[in-house]
């Protein structure tokens, strides 16, 4: 049995791959979102990471791009001050929601009927996914850019931001458009930032990563259940469906394998640049990369056949040692 997780690579983006993100699973399938500096956004088949469909029109980099429930829409947030929302299966752009500067991150309200977005205004804005011209709602002005947002759907009037300039997670409660909450997030120094923020597919833990840690906090309660130390600066972080492992992507090009008490199961490499997003298929089976060298990378969680990946017979075996 083979012991290295070799990547199937997604080529197609032109510039550093900032983000991949997966549908939730229909019919046992699900899809593959990546957004790039090159100003598009890609789908693909999420079992082969095979190429579906690239969404162009935004004038800048696409900092993400997220599905809703059904992976019928897509959203995307651009540094053309822009977020914009995509039919998924036809590749038609729907709406466009204005901005005044550089938008980081939007998102779908568990309902599907609302797109939430943050950004370089330090404000976010609650849309009409029918009506885009106006914002339906705006939250109270934060103090410093918002980076990255969340939905918290176990708790559905909560959204959750997180900030690179001041290394605060804030909540915000819809009904009151209020923060209710903060949490300083700290690392091994004041001035070491938040790189990512992201919700378990559960809506249980918050994970942030900075530099130097890789942190799960409670969702609800906005406190720190485990921290982990890195030994490379950390980018990105994503947790199993299962909640038995994580993975981690950093500045030195690799994408390390983490079990729930820190240890470390494995060191992929196969990146030629700094890793920036990752995330893991609704299955758990494999999770995907995107990295500066422009392309999206699909890694198995557990070596076994599954999509492209076959294992080698006996026959094969006996062949290559001859």
């Amino acid at each position: 049995m083979p012991s290295r997780r070799i990547p199937v690579i997604c080529h197609g983006h032109s510039r550093p791959v900032c983000y991949v993100e997966h549908s939730e699973s229909y019919d046992d399938n699900f899809y593959i979102a990546s957004g790039c500096f090159d100003g598009e956004a890609h789908i693909r088949a999420g079992k082969t990471g095979d190429w579906i469909g690239t969404f162009s029109g935004h004038k800048g980099a696409v900092w993400s791009a997220k599905f809703n429930k059904s992976a019928s829409l897509l959203v995307t947030a651009s540094a053309d001050y822009s977020a914009k929302l995509w039919d998924a299966v036809t590749g038609a752009e729907k709406a466009t929601f204005p901005h005044q500067r550089m938008v980081k991150d939007a998102i779908f309200s568990p309902s599907d009927d609302r797109v939430i977005s943050g950004g370089f205004e330090k404000l976010v804005r609650v849309w009409d996914v029918n009506r885009p011209e106006q914002p339906l709602q705006e939250m109270a002005k934060q103090e410093s850019v918002i980076k990255h947002v969340s939905w918290n759907r176990l708790y559905g009037d909560l959204i959750i931001t997180a900030s690179g300039d001041d290394n605060i997670l804030r909540c915000y409660d819809l009904r009151t458009s209020e923060i209710v909450s903060t949490f300083q997030v700290k690392g091994k120094n004041k001035m070491e930032p938040i790189t990512s923020m992201k919700l378990s597919k559960d809506s249980a833990f918050i994970v942030v990563t900075t530099a130097s840690r890789v942190i799960f906090y409670n969702a609800r309660k906005m406190l720190p259940l485990l921290e982990f130390e890195m030994k490379a600066p950390a980018t990105t972080a994503a947790l199993h469906p299962t909640g038995d492992r994580f993975v981690v992507g950093s500045t030195d090009f690799a994408v390390r394998m983490y079990g729930m008490d820190g240890t470390l199961q494995q060191t992929l490499h196969g990146h030629h640049g700094p890793v920036h997003w990752v995330s893991y298929a609704p299955d758990g089976r494999t999770f995907a990369s995107g990295s500066d060298d422009g392309t999206v990378r699909l890694w198995q969680n557990e070596i076994e056949e599954y999509g492209l990946w076959t294992l080698p017979t006996a026959e094969t075996s006996a062949a290559e040692s001859s």
